[in-house]
């Protein structure tokens, strides 16, 4: 990972997970026992410099469905701790040894303040399948493709099987090696013949998984062994029969660490894959309404399961199939039918009137902080700023400025033309406050980062590059990012090239420069500089987005700000207004430390 890995997802700024086992890492909580060379602590933290993100993974790799609640609350919890000392941040994800688990083991993972975790079940992840049950698909770096006469064909190596215990459940690959087969037939557990014949009454279960399951690590489960075949040739691109169903031969392998919900959506796949409803029609609620059961009229539910945070019902009628898949408030919809026009029709009587209203906006808001660790180099941390709506705050600003800003509030992606974003003015006029509040606005498209160390990220290369590739908090593809620069005069006053040397000019490419080609930036400053002071080049036509200058408030403005609270403000408001600042100062009855004017014709002494 980090001698081979990590150079080449840089060269493409991608990111990935490393999940660690700590007492399998070379350092001082090195249990022994680790199969091979493992990473030690040095390299994990650059990796997470690199941007990596480390996850847990046990502390010493044991079975965890097999481990009494001491040993198992043990594992988890040392593993969580020694990797939130050693990076200073505690981890969120974790993958459970060879991929099993329980529901008293996702519990405990849940209650040790991990926010996911991972398995295998080689297929894609779901929301349905809930955040600590979340599948991911096997990739093996010896796969290759083959063509021969038009088609396409997974070609196996011959060497044995990476052990991962999560195989024989969700495998779907049909891949079928050239040559001839060199599927084992293995000794059930149960009993049996030295040559795999089961004993009388013995389980046999089969799979069309590649490998030998019972090479895993967990061989020595309760789980039933097997006796393992070799499935029919897929047929694929014009060798596919009038029967696709035949093509692929579907079973089904449950054992102890699925879940009622998991039986319920193989279930519903039944009809589909053998093509007695080959007509399909889905959807997802992210909000249902209160009461909705997502069921149509006539419907009769066949399976329901429940668990602690999401739910799966599977119902029938004439001709179709409904599987719903509920999570918190949302839910999955869909219909499987004999025609095209009954599933869409099913689908819609079960969804009509479902989505409820968008959940009130929160206050907080979740803003990015980037800074130059001294053990970690550039890092991100992410915060939960409190932040008022605008119209809250819109009375705190003068009539041109509150103007400006109800503009900029409405900005969305396809109005952006300049990339950078000047608030400047007096101290005390509210230029944080309204940053706040844009974060706010803009979330939905908008991923807002405020950088600590301004004068070090124009100055240090390295630090410039790391924010300029970002750190997305899972975000979707074309979401952009504000980038919020504080008190920045040294910047981009009108000195500024001879000040700071090539700050400037770094800044300004990371606005419209080459920088900041193909990535969708936005740079915002503040400054307590006169327009008249700024660099030419800072202002010209067409870079900035917005230019807004943030004043006090006028006299009658001010007057009317306060007048919110009862008291007599006639004499507190000077003719020249007041900033926000001082109108605050006021309100709560405090007013700024000053020295105390001289009385005329008194004696001044002198000190030397």
């Amino acid at each position: 990972m980090h001698r081979h890995a990590l150079p080449v997802l840089a060269s493409y700024s991608f990111t990935a997970t490393l999940f660690v086992s700590t007492g399998w890492l070379r350092g001082p909580y090195d249990e022994g026992g680790a199969p091979d060379t493992m990473l030690d602590w040095d390299q994990v933290r650059e990796l997470a410099g690199a941007g990596m993100e480390i996850g847990g993974h046990s502390h010493t790799h044991p079975e965890l469905d097999q481990l009494g609640d001491g040993r198992l609350g043990s594992e988890v919890r040392r593993c969580r701790e020694i990797i939130a000392g050693e990076l200073g941040t505690a981890p969120d994800s974790f993958a459970y040894p060879y991929g099993y688990s329980s529901r008293g083991v996702r519990r405990t993972v849940r209650a040790a303040g991990f926010a996911q975790s991972v398995a295998v079940g080689n297929a894609l992840a779901r929301r349905r399948q809930g955040p600590y049950a979340l599948e991911r698909v096997t990739v093996r770096r010896t796969a290759a493709r083959r063509s021969s006469g038009g088609s396409s064909r997974a070609v196996r190596s011959p060497g044995p099987s990476p052990p991962t215990g999560s195989w024989p459940r969700g495998t779907r690959s049909c891949a079928v090696p050239a040559g001839p087969p060199r599927w084992a037939v293995r000794r059930p557990r149960g009993g049996g013949d030295a040559d795999g014949t089961p004993a009388p009454g013995a389980p046999v279960v089969r799979h069309p998984s590649a490998g030998d399951p019972a090479r895993a690590p967990g061989a020595a489960r309760r789980r039933s062994q097997n006796t393992v075949h070799r499935p029919s040739p897929c047929r694929i691109m014009g060798g596919m029969s009038a029967k696709p169903q035949d093509a692929l031969p579907i079973r089904l392998t449950v054992d102890d660490s699925d879940s009622p919900s998991d039986v319920v959506d193989a279930l519903f796949l039944g009809r589909f894959a053998t093509g007695e409803q080959p007509y399909s029609h889905s959807s997802t609620i992210d909000r249902v309404r209160s009461g909705v059961t997502l069921l149509p009229p006539g419907a009769t539910v066949l399976r329901s399961a429940r668990d602690d945070d999401r739910s799966a019902t599977l119902a029938e009628g004439d001709g179709w199939t409904l599987l719903v898949s509920r999570w918190n408030r949302g839910a999955d919809v869909t219909v499987t039918a004999v025609s095209r026009e009954l599933a869409e029709k099913v689908h819609q009587q079960a969804t009509d009137g479902a989505q409820d209203e968008p959940e009130p906006q929160p206050e907080n808001v979740t803003m990015g902080f980037w800074y130059v660790s001294p053990r970690r180099g550039p890092h991100r941390t992410t915060r939960q700023i409190a932040a008022g709506t605008w119209d809250e705050i819109r009375p705190n600003y003068t009539a041109p400025v509150a103007d400006a800003m109800d503009r900029l509030m409405k900005v969305t992606p396809d109005d952006i033309a300049g990339r950078l974003l000047l608030l400047h003015g007096p101290p005390g006029t509210g230029k944080t406050s309204a940053l706040r509040t844009l974060a706010r606005s803009w979330r939905d498209w908008c991923q807002v980062d405020c950088v600590l160390d301004p004068e070090r990220l124009f100055n240090d290369v390295g630090y410039l590059m790391d924010i300029a590739i970002g750190e997305d908090d899972g975000s979707a593809k074309g979401r952009w990012r504000l980038l919020l620069l504080e008190d920045c005069d040294e910047l981009i006053r009108g000195e500024a090239k001879h000040t700071a040397g090539q700050a400037l000019s770094r800044l300004l490419n990371l606005t419209d420069g080459l920088l900041g080609q193909g990535r969708n930036v936005l740079v915002g400053v503040t400054t307590n500089e006169d327009l008249e002071r700024l660099h030419p080049a800072v202002v010209r036509p067409g870079r900035c987005l917005a230019r807004i200058e943030v004043g006090s408030l006028t006299r009658p403005e001010a007057l009317s700000w306060l007048t919110r609270e009862d008291g007599d403000w006639e004499a507190s408001v000077g003719r020249e207004g007041a900033t926000l600042a001082e109108l605050y100062a006021l309100r709560r009855g405090s007013g700024p430390a000053s020295v105390p004017s001289q009385q005329s014709g008194s004696d001044a002494g002198l000190y030397l």
